[in-house]
């Protein structure tokens, strides 16, 4: 095994040690190790056993590509047995072109690894984005249903003293409550789902998921400045690179083989009978091809044409990746500028309407979980935000190819670090 394929194989191998050790270690899974895995895949092991045969087996095209021995009677005379010897050349521009073709088979098998870790690792940062929101929804909710709950107690006792309450205000808090009942199950599932997936993934059950390290949003605006704003750093540039390689080591392959001037070389021994002298029964031949327009020239412009169509696709898929990084870029900016909107109304109504100043003036006790209530809902219009900004964010950061630069960056955690 060479260098790069064992340095590969003994990464894995610890990164998969230290996951198991570390896990067993501890009661909760942290981000990093989950985002690890996205290095654990079997088609990362295809490709790496891929990389291997190609790295590991002779490709060379060899010098003799044919080497055949040739007899015959002449007139039905055994004493006049003729022998020849042929041999048909591979030049040294068809062994150097093969060479070329097969370097370039290497390099797009060995950077194909990078896409599939890009697409794992994206696929990651969704699941626990997802479950830290869903903590947050299901807190928010819960709060709402104990004031909703508290409403319900006041109103029965108001419905006795104050003439503007009546039974309808408890079946419409009722069915609030239900409602919030509902949602707050159907997120309790949701989230036990992810949780289940993410244990799943690092072969464990039922461990708990340790969010407490989320990255803050002022540190989302930090690392907003250093993403960058086009796809040059995309794994997807390395593949066009290597499919146009390959195109062209393909095109040289086939010049070299139209370009090939000798054919073959042969010796021949005629056995003529004893009267021949010897040195007239030997003679040597050579075969030299004569360059004309054929079939070949057709295989080089047919590649040649696919090596344009490989670049347009290359510039088409260019444009409308850094159309769409500049659109999730205001995208996200917009997000972050309603988020602080969103929170500085949310300020002022506190401000505003303060719940300890009020209660201090004897106001109604329904006023004051009303009050309660309105910035309990505040609160999930911010989340709602939220949400949006994680997703901007991490989609930000696969279409740019930035998740997966070396060395790996732990994008969710407040501290940034490395794993």
């Amino acid at each position: 095994m060479n260098r790069q394929g064992m340095k590969y194989f003994l990464c894995t191998g610890l990164l998969m040690c230290f996951i198991h050790l570390g896990i067993q270690a501890q009661d909760t899974i942290r981000l990093s190790e989950y985002l690890a895995t996205s290095l654990i895949d079997p088609r990362l092991d295809y490709q790496q056993e891929k990389l291997y045969f190609l790295e590991n087996t002779n490709h060379q095209l060899p010098f003799t590509e044919e080497l055949s021995f040739r007899t015959e009677t002449d007139e039905f005379d055994i004493r006049r047995q003729e022998y020849l010897v042929r041999m048909d050349f591979n030049t040294k521009k068809q062994r150097k072109a093969q060479n070329a073709l097969h370097q370039a088979h290497i390099s797009s098998v060995s950077d194909d690894r990078e896409q599939i870790i890009l697409n794992n690792m994206e696929r990651l940062y969704v699941h626990w984005a997802q479950y830290y929101i869903h903590q947050l929804e299901i807190s928010n909710r819960k709060e709402l249903l104990a004031n909703l709950k508290d409403q319900f107690r006041v109103t029965g006792i108001l419905l006795k003293t104050n003439e503007r309450y009546d039974i309808a205000d408890l079946v419409d808090l009722e069915d609030d409550m239900d409602d919030l009942q509902s949602e707050i199950h159907e997120m309790e599932v949701l989230s036990q789902q992810i949780q289940s997936l993410i244990n799943q993934q690092m072969e464990q059950s039922d461990k708990e998921l340790d969010i407490t390290n989320f990255i803050s949003l002022e540190r989302i605006r930090s690392v907003m400045t250093t993403i960058p704003r086009n796809v040059e750093s995309h794994p997807r540039n390395v593949t066009f690179r290597n499919t146009k390689a390959e195109k062209l080591a393909e095109i040289q392959v086939e010049k070299a083989d139209q370009q090939k001037l000798l054919d073959f070389a042969q010796i021949k021994y005629s056995g003529r009978g004893e009267n021949t002298p010897y040195g007239r029964e030997w003679s040597l031949g050579f075969g030299l091809n004569i360059p004309v327009k054929n079939s070949g020239r057709l295989d080089v412009l047919e590649l040649e044409l696919e090596t344009l169509e490989e670049q347009e696709d290359e510039a088409t898929w260019k444009q409308r990746m850094n159309l769409r990084i500049q659109e999730r870029y205001l995208e996200l900016e917009a997000y972050l500028k309603q988020y602080d909107y969103l929170t500085e109304q949310l300020d002022n109504l506190k401000k505003n309407y303060s719940i300890e100043h009020y209660s201090k003036t004897g106001t109604d006790p329904m006023v004051l979980l009303q009050i309660k209530e309105s910035q309990i809902k505040r609160k999930r219009a911010i989340l709602n935000v939220e949400n949006d900004i994680y997703m901007t964010y991490i989609e930000l950061l696969g279409l740019t190819g930035q998740m997966v630069e070396l060395p790996f960056v732990n994008y969710l955690s407040e501290q940034l670090e490395n794993f």
